[in-house]
C-alpha cells in the first residue's frame, strides 16, 4: 500500500517536472524578450543598468522548489 502510493508520487513528479521546467524557460526568455524591446538605450547610447533575468531566475527557482515538494 504504502509502495504504491510512493510509486504514485514519483511517477506524477516524473509527468509534471518537464511541464514545470518548460513554463519556467518560456517565463524567463519572453522576460528577456519584453526587457531588450522596453529598455531604453538612453542619451549616451548606453542600455539602463539592471538585471531583470537575475529577478527572474530567483522567482522561478522558488516556483521550482515549491513544485518538487
Amino acid at each position: 500500500m504504502l509502495q504504491g502510493r510512493v510509486l504514485t508520487r514519483i511517477r506524477m513528479f516524473a509527468n509534471f517536472q518537464p511541464v514545470i521546467r518548460s513554463i519556467a524557460m518560456a517565463s524567463h526568455l519572453s522576460l528577456f524578450l519584453v526587457a531588450g524591446i522596453l529598455m531604453d538605450p538612453g542619451e549616451n547610447g548606453s542600455g539602463r543598468s539592471g538585471d531583470p533575468g537575475g529577478a527572474m531566475g530567483t522567482i522561478l527557482a522558488r516556483l521550482q522548489q515549491v513544485a518538487t515538494i
